[in-house]
């Protein structure tokens, strides 16, 4: 694969990046996804279904799904978008959270177990915002 494919799928990652971004920040505001989004990421999907193949099953089953490798190239986009099509349809939505730093705007998913994570990162921004409270306390 030359360099210029390997950009040409990477901004289509990004693009696909921004997208699911537009979405979830529509949906923490109350409001609706744009179509232009929602169109974009079910193109996606799309191209993604259609590059699954069936392959005999690993682990005691008939078959599973698998990527074609005619697609090899975009794998990776079509591995996004698949991963975006479960976030939106099969994951609780009041897990999807926004990071809670002043500075960050990564949505994550909130594994925990009382549902209670704060940052998309302990070690960077909920170390950082912990500093600034301290900072900001008075002596």
């Amino acid at each position: 694969m030359d360099e210029g494919s390997c950009g040409r799928i990477a901004g289509r990652a990004r693009r696909l990046r921004e997208h699911l971004h537009d979405v979830l920040r529509a949906s923490r505001q109350g409001m609706p996804a744009q179509d232009s989004d929602l169109r974009a990421l079910s193109q996606a999907i799309r191209a993604a279904h259609a590059a699954r193949m069936l392959i005999p099953g690993g682990s005691g089953g008939i078959a599973e799904f698998a990527l074609a490798p005619t697609t090899a190239a975009e794998t990776p986009l079509h591995a996004c978008a698949l991963a975006i099509e479960r976030l939106l349809v099969e994951v609780d939505q009041a897990r999807i959270r926004k990071c809670g730093a002043r500075d960050c705007d990564v949505y994550f998913l909130d594994t925990s177990k009382r549902r209670r994570r704060h940052w998309c990162s302990m070690k960077g921004c909920g170390n950082r915002e912990k500093q600034r409270r301290w900072r900001s306390t008075p002596v």
